[in-house]
């Protein structure tokens, strides 16, 4: 049997709970160390620690060899800064480092990663989704850009959200129940402006249903169905008869007489009549 958690003195009581974590402040550098102590990280946990610094216990004269140790510290700090410069202006000239695609209905997970040559799971990292429905990911998706040489070489082309192609699938994408022929109308119909034309178009929406008959109110049950009474009239086959007369002949057709005939069922009562009809 395991003990667990069973006697006393193995139970945690938690009396006080400390601050909530806050994951911002990894990405700052740590603070500077007081005088005589420098920052030291262990390489087997990674945890940073105080320690004294060994180039304090040495008493250092001042002398012209310290002044001359200090500038040139100075200028390898300058020279360190004009790097970082420099780099920095590289990563600008470089272009950028990604780019926003609009997600359209005709796109796809797939082609969107053919199309800036880059894999599925760095797009699902970087807009945090998960699964290839498109539905389900940010608009727009933020896709990075892996080698900003492509972008100059005209390998990998940014979503054109001048074209009338874009233009007809955002107009697609925010009304669904419109055709093609209706959708490249309301464009027209405002010069390609995107947005005047969705406003047009949910305008027209709004008034046809402000124009719609409102429906019809329910039918009430009936409380009592096994009242009612219904009436057919039916015919019968006729049956023919023939009389001699001594002073005139004729024959005579008859129908059987007057008859009502009444037929109950669970549900409600039906009468049917029954009429003579007698041909000369």
């Amino acid at each position: 049997m395991a003990e667990g958690g069973v006697y006393p003195w193995k139970i945690q009581k938690v009396e006080a709970f400390g601050p909530t974590a806050d994951y911002s402040n990894l990405s700052k550098p740590l603070p500077s160390p007081p005088d005589g102590m420098v920052w030291d990280q262990d390489v087997t946990t990674k945890e940073w620690k105080l320690i004294s610094s060994p180039e304090q216990k040495a008493v250092v004269p001042k002398n012209e060899e310290n002044k001359e140790t200090l500038n040139d510290d100075i200028d390898v700090l300058k020279q360190m800064a004009r790097e970082e410069e420099k780099q920095k202006e590289r990563q600008k000239s470089a272009g950028p480092t990604h780019i926003q695609h609009i997600i359209l209905p005709t796109d796809t997970l797939a082609g969107i990663c053919l199309k800036y040559k880059i894999s599925a799971v760095k797009v699902r990292q970087i807009n945090r989704f998960s699964g290839s429905n498109l539905h389900l990911a940010p608009n727009p998706l933020i896709i990075p850009i892996v080698d900003p040489q492509l972008l100059v070489d005209g390998v990998i082309k940014v979503q054109n959200t001048e074209s009338r192609e874009f233009k007809r699938g955002a107009f697609r994408a925010r009304f669904l129940s419109l055709r093609d022929g209706e959708i490249t109308s309301y464009l027209e119909m405002n010069n390609w402006d995107l947005e005047a034309a969705m406003q047009n178009a949910k305008d027209d929406i709004a008034w046809e249903k402000s124009q719609q008959q409102p429906p019809p109110p329910p039918k009430k049950e009936l409380e009592d169905i096994s009242s009612l009474a219904l009436e057919a009239h039916i015919a019968i086959p006729v049956t023919t008869t023939t009389t001699s007369v001594k002073k005139k002949k004729k024959n005579i057709e008859l129908e059987l007489g007057s008859v009502t005939a009444k037929v109950c069922i669970p549900v409600c009562c039906i009468n049917m009549h029954v009429c003579i009809f007698v041909a000369n």
